[in-house]
């Protein structure tokens, strides 16, 4: 008896999700209605000036609501802003810490932590949003710490 609750309670659980258009239309992802946005970038370095080229690389979206997620006070002193639009009204930002800029712990040949700056040409990071209206575009501000805030292209959503 009681494997076979096991047995029925492993089967509910690994069960098939439907495809988005077998589902209900109110649950679909077309409503805009609670969606998980997933916005893939890649950053790099431009060497004709000191700017930073966006491109986004992929959207996904998906109906969904996301857990509530801690939130950070310490902002790293190199980090991205992201502010998500909807026409001309913000509806988010969020800040992230800077793709080309990273603290890198490591241990040394003595087996003591140390720590180092470490900066790349080019990287690829996501982020994702909870939204309820279409984002229709992405202004990112690139803020280094000995060089201040920067307005980047801002990124048009199709």
């Amino acid at each position: 008896m009681k494997n076979t609750i096991y047995l029925l309670l492993l089967l509910y659980a690994c069960h098939a999700v439907k495809p988005a258009e077998m589902q209900n239309s109110s649950t679909a992802v077309t409503t805009n209605a609670d969606s998980i946005a997933f916005f893939v970038f890649k950053i790099s370095k431009n060497p004709e000036s000191t700017k930073s080229q966006v491109k986004l690389i992929n959207v996904l979206r998906n109906a969904g609501i996301m857990k509530e997620a801690a939130i950070h006070q310490n902002v790293p002193p190199n980090h991205l802003t992201l502010y998500l639009y909807h026409q001309k009204q913000l509806l988010d930002s969020i800040q992230v810490e800077h793709p080309l800029y990273k603290n890198v712990e490591y241990v040394t040949e003595d087996n003591k932590w140390a720590e180092r700056a470490v900066q790349t040409d080019s990287a690829e990071f996501f982020v994702r949003w909870q939204t309820k209206a279409p984002v229709t575009m992405i202004q990112i501000t690139e803020t280094l710490e000995n060089k201040g805030k920067t307005n980047l292209n801002p990124i048009k959503i199709p």
